[in-house]
């Protein structure tokens, strides 16, 4: 199930509580969101394990071999007396082999045009968002990996992909100009110094 929730401004603002324990106020007051906007259930037929935006689009990953691209249809305006109708439309599916087991993230970079996720293999899958072709990834392995790459993130301008793996390693790729060769930096909990793969 994936839920939306939205924070509702108030006209009058109550007070902010001081903090007792530190004497001084709160910089963020915190808001209570009892409904949620929007929640479906036809997007994945299993629990969700990651989720991001895209603008009013939404990415979610299930276990089921593949990362959504989804619209949901929001109410205009909030009632809280009658429920919202729960509409999808479902944009695009970025299929990815052996990804079935829970808590694997995908990762994007900030201007949302690389889509990436590991798999229990040690395969990483690439996908150029912004183009709109999702049939067939980059797909990068670890040479002599069997862990499974949990979680993947790049950096600020999407030139470097990390991906952390069960057995406690690090892996760094660089993308090249050209998007055909790419070389991996290892990093173990054991050691602190990068071994080239």
């Amino acid at each position: 199930c994936v839920c939306v929730c939205v924070c509702v401004h108030h006209e009058k603002q109550q007070p902010q509580e001081p903090d007792r324990r530190r004497k001084r106020r709160r910089r963020i007051p915190a808001k209570i969101v009892q409904f949620p906007l929007f929640s479906t259930r036809k997007v994945h037929t299993n629990y969700v394990d990651c989720v991001r935006f895209i603008g009013d689009l939404v990415l979610s990953k299930s276990v089921e071999n593949c990362v959504v691209l989804w619209s949901g249809r929001y109410p205009s305006k909030l009632k809280l007396t009658s429920m919202p109708n729960n509409s999808v439309r479902r944009l695009g599916e970025y299929k990815c082999k052996h990804c079935d087991i829970w808590y694997i993230r995908f990762g994007m970079d900030y201007y949302q045009k690389y889509l990436a996720v590991g798999n229990k293999l040690g395969e990483v899958f690439v996908w150029d968002v912004d183009t709109g072709r999702n049939k067939s990834p980059a797909k990068i392995g670890i040479k002599g990996k069997a862990a499974a790459v949990r979680q993947v993130a790049f950096d600020q301008h999407g030139k470097y992909l990390v991906g952390v793996c069960d057995d406690a390693s690090v892996w760094v790729w660089r993308r090249k100009t050209n998007g055909n060769a790419r070389h991996a930096n290892k990093s173990s909990a054991a050691s602190s110094a990068p071994a080239t793969a």
